[in-house]
C-alpha cells in the first residue's frame, strides 16, 4: 500500500507478524504532521529507486513508540521530538548508528477561519473570552507537550477549557469544524491541505518550549539494509527538498 492509512489500519499493520511486513515491504511508522510531506517524498523515493513499497503507519509519537515497544514490527520510525527516540535508543531498539535529524518545525495557534477572535496579546488566552475552549495534544502527544510549555511559560492554566486530541491532526480537525475556538498545531499543519477552513492567529517564538525537531532512525530487524537507503533518501538532498515545500524547515 503506498497511500496514507487511518489510525484503525495503521494499528492492524504494525499489529501484523514479519510475513506481512515482507510482503509490503518496508514498514515506515511516522508522526500525523509528516503525513503529507512522507507520502509525497515515497512517491519520488519509489521511481528513484525502484524499491519495495512504503507502508506509513501516522500518529502521535508517543503511541506509535510504545507499539514498537510492545514489539510493533516497524522498520523506519520518524518521530515529533526526542523523547520517543531517546526511550526506543536506551532499549537498544535502534539499529546503531542510525538515528539522524530529519526536519525542524514551529509551533502556531489556529482558529476557524471565520472566527471573531481579536487577538491582542498572548496574554488573552487567560480569559475564557473571546477564546473559550482550547484544543492541543493529550499528555505526551508532541505537539501537545509543546503547547504545555508555552503555556507554562505565559502562566496560563486552562483548567477545563483544554480539549485534548489524540494527535495534532486531531486537534486541527477540532479547530476545522469549529468545535473549539482556537488549538495548538505545527505550522506544516496549519498550512496542509487538511487545513482547509483554519488560520493562523498567532505564531509561538521557539523559545517558549523545547526544540522542535523530528529524529529518523532505522530499527532492529529483517530490512535494515533496505530502511537505511530509504532514511539516506529522505535526510539527503531530494528528501530535505520536498519536507521544505511542505514547510519543514531543514534539521541541520
Amino acid at each position: 500500500m503506498k497511500r496514507f492509512m487511518g489510525p484503525l489500519v495503521a494499528m492492524v499493520v504494525l499489529a501484523a507478524g514479519p510475513r506481512a511486513i515482507a510482503a509490503s515491504g518496508l514498514t515506515v511508522a511516522a508522526a500525523s504532521s509528516l503525513t503529507d510531506a512522507l507520502q509525497a517524498s515515497e512517491r519520488l523515493y519509489d521511481r528513484a529507486r525502484r524499491s519495495p513499497s512504503v507502508t506509513f503507519a501516522f500518529g502521535a509519537s508517543n503511541q506509535l513508540e510504545r507499539q514498537i515497544e510492545a514489539g510493533a514490527p516497524v522498520d523506519v520510525f520518524a518521530s515529533a521530538s526526542d523523547t520517543e527516540m531517546d526511550r526506543l535508543e536506551h532499549l537498544g531498539r535502534l539499529s546503531p548508528g542510525t538515528r539522524r535529524p530529519l526536519a525542524r518545525n514551529t509551533l502556531v495557534l489556529v482558529v476557524p477561519a471565520a472566527s471573531k477572535v481579536t487577538w491582542r496579546a498572548w496574554t488573552d488566552l487567560k480569559r475564557p473570552d473571546p477564546i473559550r475552549r482550547v484544543a492541543l495534544g493529550a499528555p505526551g502527544v508532541p505537539a501537545g507537550d509543546y503547547a504545555r510549555q508555552t503555556l507554562r511559560h505565559l502562566g496560563v492554566r486552562l483548567g477545563d477549557r483544554e480539549v485534548p486530541g489524540e494527535n495534532v491532526r486531531q486537534v486541527l480537525a477540532y479547530v476545522a469544524r469549529g468545535e473549539v475556538d482556537a488549538g495548538f498545531v505545527f505550522r506544516t499543519d496549519a498550512q496542509s491541505p487538511a487545513a482547509h477552513g483554519v488560520r493562523v492567529l498567532a505564531v509561538v517564538p521557539d523559545s517558549w518550549h523545547a526544540p522542535i525537531r523530528y529524529p529518523i532512525a532505522v530499527l532492529r530487524g529483517p530490512h535494515e539494509a533496505a530502511a537505511k537507503d530509504y532514511v539516506a533518501f529522505l535526510t539527503g538532498r531530494k528528501g530535505q527538498a520536498i519536507l521544505r515545500r511542505y514547510g519543514f524547515q531543514t534539521a541541520r
